[in-house]
């Protein structure tokens, strides 16, 4: 930011005041006390400022070099010689403020130092600790002042200021303290006039700094916000942990799968154990809840984004390769025990391991996950990739009254111009997810080449047999996605537009040919080359698994292969782009045991040729 220092920087500071109270005896006279309580304010005037400095520093010299007579007949060389530095010093700034010398400023401030820190000194001897830190201050003051003198820099200056109002406000309770009215009022009211001299310098300061001043608020709001949602999370846990107790007291019994134990008689003895622990859990579970509900509503009163984002450890690519792989899977990162209730998978914990190591197998860009709810989840997950992701969003919507979105961001190349939209859910525990589109740009040396749109609609409760309602809602979520992704093409015309998710909707279906993502809108080259849907390409599983799950079946569960998984690029004339393939990301597999599976959703790895503009 420029900002015209010019007015700034040709105004000088006041004209130097000392407590001249020091160098006359004061009198019970009200009106020698105003007088002597009006001299700083009328210092602020330069030409009075320079008589006073000239009148007064003369006597404080002739009082200084009288006082080292007397210490001299009484061989009190210590004191003597400190009176006669004093003296010499007071000299030297009289003559300099007279030829008009700047110098003669650093000079006075440089004498009150000293004779501050001799008095400090003498103070900490006595054990008068309060006192001597009252003096301590004022040798800060004056050598702050020093420095502003010598570097006028605004910064210096405001600080000079800022302490020059610190002591005078120190001072003025300490004469409010002891009755002296009108040096506490004097004081005062010096520490306002100092105020009014250090608003332009703040202003100033402000102006050059703000981007700074605003990064670093920023930040430590983002940091605030994210420890909140992290002990959240951390207070939540003891509940969820026993949410998957209570799914498996009500689960059927397969013996030596997972976390069942490996006899019949072990396993009914561990879901009576655990139904009795539900007495104790219970008390337990509600007031870490309502201590969990406060810490959510503090992370969310203070975060300044609608999301949370942390810094990998491996450094971003700053230059542009010849490929775009993008990764986009619903991973059902859920907490507690709903993943087997909702997709027939183990609970994550169990399953985020593989997940991470397929990624780090795949090696893709971009990583868009979606139901990475938890935010025990998200953080387990950016352990496992920070190594080779620069950057990370998650907790993505998070909301006081129900979870987040669930969208999970990994990139290795810089992202900007990040912006959530939700959705309205629907009914039932849709209602406790705030589902809904995350957009943000992939920047190389600060040009943006990628639009992503991650995205994760609204589902139906039976995929085969959607109803009216959820189609509608379904319908209109698309429609508010294709204006987004059309208001970013007219800004930027060059830069490709990714739409991907998990959109619920089966293609093929009637509701795919009615809807946009089916049109001349979009281009899907996952479909392009797999017009029929079968075991080999299907993306999602979800409710053969729930049925593998509540009959106990490890084989022949798969009977409905359903696309609902999408990664299309948005048809933009002016975009650069070369081939474009998308391959399947395997998370599951119909002829092995539905427990095992990574996730009840295959994934999808689109990959975009970049075209070289040179």
């Amino acid at each position: 930011m420029s900002v015209d220092l010019t007015d700034v920087s040709n105004s000088k500071l006041a004209f130097y005041h000392r407590d001249y109270s020091k160098d006359t005896n004061k009198s019970e006279s009200k009106i020698k006390r105003v007088c002597l309580a009006a001299l700083p304010i009328l210092s602020l005037y330069k030409p009075i400022g320079a008589f006073l400095s000239v009148s007064l520093g003369s006597l404080r010299a002739i009082s200084s070099m009288q006082s080292s007579k007397v210490s001299f007949d009484k061989g009190k060389y210590l004191l003597t010689s400190k009176k006669l530095f004093v003296a010499a010093l007071a000299i030297i700034s009289v003559t300099n403020c007279f030829f008009k010398n700047g110098a003669s400023l650093v000079i006075t401030n440089l004498s009150d130092i000293f004779e501050n820190l001799w008095i400090c000194l003498n103070l900490l001897a006595h054990a008068q600790i309060t006192e001597a830190l009252t003096s301590f201050v004022s040798v800060i003051n004056s050598s702050a002042y020093i420095a502003a003198l010598i570097c006028p820099s605004i910064e210096i200056i405001l600080l000079a200021l800022t302490l020059q109002i610190a002591h005078e406000l120190i001072h003025s309770i300490k004469e409010f303290k002891k009755d002296h009215y009108i040096e506490g009022a004097s004081k005062l009211l010096m520490a306002s006039a100092r105020s009014y001299q250090a608003m332009p310098f703040l202003n100033v300061a402000y102006q050059i700094h703000a981007e700074k001043i605003s990064n670093f608020i920023t930040k430590q709001r983002e940091n605030m916000g994210r420890i909140f949602h992290k002990t959240s999370a951390v207070l939540a846990s003891p509940f969820w942990w026993y949410s998957e107790k209570a799914v498996r007291i009500f689960s059927p019994i397969r013996i030596d799968k997972q976390d069942q134990c490996s006899t019949y008689v072990g396993e009914v003895a561990a879901r009576a154990f655990y139904s009795l622990l539900a007495i104790p859990m219970l008390p337990i579970s509600i007031a870490l809840s309502l201590v969990e509900g406060s810490t959510r509503v503090l992370a969310n009163l203070i975060q300044p984004n609608s999301f949370s984002y942390l810094k990998g450890a491996a450094e971003e690519i700053t230059t542009l390769g010849k490929n775009l792989k993008v990764l986009t899977m619903n991973v059902c990162f859920v907490a507690g025990g709903f993943p087997r209730l909702f997709a027939g998978v183990a609970p994550w914990r169990e399953r985020i391991d593989g997940v991470i190591d397929k990624i780090l197998l795949e090696k893709p860009d971009v990583v868009c996950l979606q139901e990475v709810n938890d935010v025990n989840a998200a953080y387990a997950l950016y352990d496992g990739l920070k190594n080779e992701y620069a950057h990370f969003y998650f907790n993505i919507g998070s909301k006081t009254f129900s979870q987040n979105s669930g969208h999970f961001i990994a990139s290795k190349y810089s992202i900007g111009d990040m912006k959530f939209m939700p959705f309205s859910t629907g009914a039932g525990l849709q209602n406790m997810v705030n589902k809904g589109l995350f957009s943000f740009s992939l920047k190389c040396q600060n040009k943006t080449f990628s639009k992503i749109f991650a995205v994760h609609l609204s589902p139906s409760k039976d995929d085969l047999n959607p109803t009216k309602d959820e189609i509608k809602r379904r319908q209109l979520e698309l429609e508010r996605i294709k204006k987004e992704i059309a208001i970013s093409a007219d800004k930027d015309s060059e830069s490709h537009k990714i739409l991907l998710g998990d959109m619920n909707l089966r293609y093929k279906s009637k509701e795919w040919e009615k809807s946009i993502i089916s049109s001349d809108t979009f281009y899907n080259s996952y479909t392009q080359d797999n017009e029929n849907v079968d075991y080999s390409n299907a993306t999602s599983a979800t409710d053969d698994m729930i049925s593998a799950y509540l009959k106990a079946k490890d084989s022949n569960w798969y009977k409905n292969p359903m696309i609902l998984d999408y990664a299309l690029l948005y048809r933009n004339k002016d975009q650069k782009v070369g081939n474009i393939k998308t391959d399947l990301f395997k998370a599951f597999d119909r002829d092995k045991d539905p427990y095992n599976a990574l996730s009840d959703h295959n994934g999808l790895v689109m990959t975009v040729s970049l075209v070289d503009e040179t």
